[in-house]
C-alpha cells in the first residue's frame, strides 16, 4: 500500500491489484486440484497402509480398516491443502500433499523406472509435473507479495473458527441460502467440474510428455502428418476439458438462482446492494489474448468466463444476500444477485430503501444517466462509507464516469497513472484507490 498527499491537506491510499490477482489465480487452481487429488490418492494410501501394517486382518475387518483409513487420509490431506490455499501458504500445502502422494510415489516411481517403458514414464512423470508445478508457481507468486498483498489475494475472509473453516472447505459459495436439494445439486456439479479438471490435466500432461519425448521417433517412423494429428488430439482434449468444466459449473449456477422474494425470505441478514447499468448486466469480464483465454478455460475454470454477478454471489454471499434491480425485459432468471423489478417512476425510491437497509453497496460506475444519478447520491454520507465503486467491464478506467472522476480529483487523485479499477471511502472518510496495470484481468476484478 502506498500513501500519497499530492494536495497537502488531502491524502489517499493506493493499492496495486495485479500481483495479488496473479497469486489469487495460482492459489485458486491449487484448491481446485487438491479436491480430486485427495479423492484419488487417499484410497491408495489407505490400502498400502492396511496391506503393509495390518496383514493379519481378514475379510470385513480389512475392508473396514481400509475405509476408515481412506476417510482419515482424505480429511487430513484435503483439510491441510485447503487451509494452505485459504491462508496463502502454498508451501504448507506441499507437506499435506505428501500425505497422499508420497507413499504412492515411493512405490510407483522405482517400479516405473525399472520398466524402461516410455509410456509409463510419460504417465507417471507427467502426473508428477501436474502436481508439482502449480505449487511451485503459487509459491513464487505469493512470495512476491507483502502482508497487505496477501490479505488482498486471500480467496476467503480470515478464518476465525474451526466451524468457519469447515464451511469454507466443503460448502460451495458459503453463505448463499438455497433449498437443500438445490444446494446438493450445485455441490455435486461443482465437484464434477473439479474431477474433470484433474482427469483432463493429468491425461494431457501424460500424453504431452509422451509426444515430446518420442517426437523424433514419431517423425521418423510416421511422418509429419501423424505428429500433427497427435498435437491436434492434445488440443481437442484440452478443449473438451474446458467445455466439460464449463458445462458443470453452468449447471451449478443454474441450480443456485434465486428470486428477490425467495432470497429475502430465506436470508434475514442486511443485504448487499448491487447497482449497475442494465447494459452491464450479465456481461463477461474482459479477457485479452487467445492464449490467456485458453489458459483460463483449462486451468482456471472458476475464474474464466465469469461475470460481476458471479463474483458478487460467490464471494460476497458470506456477508449477506445480494440484491439488485432487475431489467423489466428479462425473460429468464439469471444466476447472480436476486432481482427486484420496479417501474421507471419507482426505481429510485426502491434503491434508497434497500440502500438504507444494506451493509454494503457495490456500484458499477459508468456515464449512463441512471448510474450517474446513483453515483451522485452514493458519494454522500452515510451511503458513501459502505459503497465500493468499481469500473464497468466495458470501460478502461473508473474515471470515465464524470461525476466520480470529479470526486476523485477533489480528493487529490492525479489524472494520470495506471487505470483505476475501484475506489472506496472508509468510516473516517479516507479514500482508497485500487489500480490495475493493463491489460486488466478477471482475477483483478
Amino acid at each position: 500500500m502506498k500513501e500519497t498527499a499530492p494536495g497537502g491537506n488531502t491524502a489517499f491510499d493506493e493499492i496495486g491489484l495485479m500481483a495479488p490477482a496473479r497469486a489469487y489465480r495460482a492459489v485458486s487452481f491449487i484448491r481446485e486440484l487438491a479436491r480430486v487429488v485427495c479423492i484419488f490418492g487417499s484410497p491408495l494410501v489407505a490400502w498400502m497402509f492396511v496391506h503393509d501394517f495390518l496383514p493379519d486382518l481378514q475379510g470385513g475387518g480389512k475392508l473396514w480398516a481400509w475405509l476408515a483409513g481412506t476417510v482419515l487420509c482424505y480429511l487430513v490431506s484435503y483439510l491441510g491443502l485447503t487451509f494452505s490455499a485459504l491462508t496463502m501458504r502454498p508451501g504448507l500445502g506441499v507437506l499435506f500433499l505428501a500425505v497422499v502422494a508420497g507413499p504412492s510415489l515411493w512405490v510407483i516411481v522405482p517400479y516405473v523406472w525399472n520398466t524402461k517403458d516410455a509410456q509409463s514414464y510419460a504417465l507417471v512423470f507427467g502426473a508428477i509435473t501436474v502436481l508439482a508445478l502449480p505449487f511451485l508457481w503459487a509459491g513464487l507468486q505469493t512470495a512476491r507479495l507483502g502482508r497487505a498483498g496477501r490479505e488482498i489475494a486471500r480467496p476467503s475472509p480470515p478464518i476465525r473458527s474451526f466451524a468457519g473453516f469447515l464451511r469454507e472447505v466443503f460448502a460451495v459459495w458459503p453463505g448463499l441460502k438455497r433449498s437443500f436439494w438445490r444446494r446438493v445439486a450445485a455441490d455435486v456439479l461443482t465437484y464434477s467440474a473439479a474431477l474433470a479438471l484433474w482427469a483432463g490435466t493429468t491425461v494431457l500432461a501424460a500424453l504431452g510428455f509422451l509426444v515430446i519425448c518420442l517426437f523424433p521417433v514419431f517423425l521418423h517412423t510416421h511422418g509429419i502428418g501423424e505428429v500433427t494429428m497427435q498435437v491436434l488430439a492434445l488440443l481437442v482434449l484440452a478443449l473438451l476439458t474446458g467445455a466439460t468444466q464449463s458445462l458443470c459449473r453452468s449447471g451449478a449456477r443454474w441450480f443456485s438462482r434465486a428470486s428477490y422474494a425467495d432470497q429475502v425470505e430465506r436470508d434475514g441478514r442486511p443485504p448487499i446492494l448491487f447497482l449497475r447499468s442494465f447494459q452491464d448486466d450479465q456481461v463477461r469480464l474482459p479477457e485479452r489474448g487467445f492464449l490467456p483465454r485458453l489458459w483460463r478455460a483449462i486451468f482456471s475454470p472458476g475464474i474464466r468466463g465469469r461475470r460481476l454477478d458471479h463474483f458478487l454471489i460467490e464471494g460476497f454471499s458470506r456477508y449477506g444476500p445480494a440484491l439488485a434491480l432487475g431489467n423489466p425485459g428479462e425473460k429468464n432468471l439469471p444466476f447472480g444477485a436476486a432481482r427486484v423489478y420496479c417501474t421507471h417512476d419507482t426505481w429510485k425510491d426502491k434503491v434508497a430503501e434497500i440502500a438504507d437497509r444494506a451493509d454494503h453497496v457495490l456500484l458499477v460506475a459508468d456515464s449512463t444517466p441512471g448510474v450517474e444519478w446513483e453515483i451522485y447520491h452514493f458519494l454522500k454520507p452515510p451511503w458513501r462509507e459502505k459503497t465500493l465503486f468499481i469500473v464497468a467491464p466495458k470501460s478502461a478506467d473508473l474515471r470515465e464516469a464524470p461525476t466520480l472522476a470529479a470526486a476523485l480529483r477533489q480528493e487529490g487523485v492525479p489524472d494520470g497513472g495506471p487505470p483505476i479499477l475501484a475506489c472506496y471511502w472508509n468510516d473516517e472518510g479516507r479514500l482508497t484507490v485500487l489500480r490495475a496495470d493493463m491489460p486488466r484481468s478477471p482475477e483483478a476484478f
